[in-house]
C-alpha cells in the first residue's frame, strides 16, 4: 500500500510578533518543509515557497505541483500494526533560511488515512501557523521488494515509548524500575562528497546553485523527535556546532534491551534544499 500525505499551503504565521517571546523572522527569506517518520523511515516534503505578492496566497506559502507529497510504502501487515500500536503521525514543520527554525508540528491519524483537504493548526509553535493538507491510502502501483528483517534474538515484547507527565520521561515497558538518560551526540562529519557526487552531477545548474546557496545539514529522528544540525556548506569537513540531545527514559534494563534490539540502527540523513541526499546508519 502507498500512504500519501499532500501538503498544499501554509498560512497565518506571526513571524514579526515579538510579544510571543521569539525572534522576528523574515518570511520572504524562508522556505518551509514538512517531515515525518514512519517505521524509522524519515520522509520530507519539498520546499513551500512564499506566495506571489499579487496572488491571493501572498501572506502564505505554496507547495507547487507534487513538491508537497510525502510517501511511504507499507504492507497490509505493517499498516495494521501501525493502526493498532502507533496510529498518530506527528509531522514537523521547519522554516529554512540562513538557519533552520522549528515551526511546530501537527498530527494525522492512520485510522482515517483518507482525508480531504483541510486546515490544521500547528502545535507548540512560537509563530502560530496553519497547514493545508490531505492524505490518502491506495494500492501501490509497484511495491519494492524488501527482504524480511532478521529474526529477533529476544522474546520480550517491544513496547513503543509513550510520554508520561513525571519528569518529562518516556515510559518504555510495563514494569519500569528506574530513570535512564540516553544521550546522542553528533560531533562532526567528513568526506561526504563521494557519497553524493554522482547525484549532484545529475542536478540542473539551477538546482545545484540552490543547493550550494542553502547548504547541507544532518538529521535524525528518534522517539518522534526530529533533530538537525546547523547548516554547513562544505562536504569535506562539516562546520557545525556539536549537538547533544538527551532523552529521559522511565524503564527497565530488559525493556530497553528489547527496544534497542528492535531498533537495530539509527539512520542519519544528509539533507539539502528540497531533498534527502543520502543516509548512513549508526549501529545500536
Amino acid at each position: 500500500m502507498e500512504l500519501q500525505i499532500h501538503v498544499r499551503r501554509a498560512r497565518a504565521f506571526l513571524f514579526h510578533s515579538l510579544s510571543l517571546g521569539s525572534a522576528s523572522l523574515d518570511a520572504d527569506a524562508l522556505e518551509l518543509r514538512v517531515q515525518c517518520t514512519i517505521k524509522g523511515e524519515l520522509r520530507s516534503s519539498g520546499s513551500g515557497k512564499r506566495g506571489n505578492a499579487k496572488s491571493k496566497n501572498a501572506d502564505g506559502y505554496i507547495w507547487r505541483q507534487d513538491s508537497g507529497v510525502i510517501k511511504w510504502y507499507l504492507t497490509t501487515k505493517e499498516l495494521k500494526a501501525l493502526k493498532s500500536k502507533a496510529p498518530t503521525l506527528k509531522l514537523y514543520v521547519f522554516g529554512i533560511g540562513d538557519e533552520v527554525h522549528s515551526l511546530g508540528w501537527f498530527f494525522m491519524d492512520l485510522r482515517t488515512p483518507d482525508t480531504a483537504l483541510r486546515w490544521i493548526k500547528l502545535v507548540n509553535s512560537k509563530y502560530s501557523g496553519e497547514i493545508h493538507v490531505s492524505s490518502q491510502l491506495r494500492k501501490a502501483p509497484s511495491f519494492p521488494s524488501i527482504p524480511p528483517p532478521p529474526p529477533q534474538q529476544h522474546d520480550l515484547p517491544v513496547v513503543p515509548p509513550t510520554t508520561t507527565g513525571e519528569d518529562d520521561c518516556l515510559d518504555i515497558g510495563d514494569h519500569p524500575d528506574a530513570i535512564y538518560v540516553l544521550s546522542i551526540v553528533v560531533e562532526g562529519a567528513t568526506h561526504m562528497g563521494p557519497m553524493v557526487e554522482a547525484l549532484l552531477k545529475r542536478c540542473s545548474p539551477l538546482e545545484l546553485h540552490a543547493i550550494l546557496a542553502k547548504g547541507f545539514w544532518l538529521s535524525y529522528s528518534i522517539f518522534d523527535v526530529v533533530v538537525q544540525t546547523d547548516v554547513f556548506h562544505t562536504l569535506d569537513v562539516a562546520g557545525f556546532d556539536v549537538i547533544r540531545d538527551s532523552f529521559r527514559l522511565k524503564s527497565s534494563l530488559p525493556a530497553l534491551a528489547a527496544l534497542f534490539t528492535d531498533m537495530a540502527v539509527l539512520p542519519i540523513f544528509l539533507c539539502t534544499v528540497d531533498r534527502i541526499l543520502c543516509r548512513t546508519e549508526i549501529p545500536r
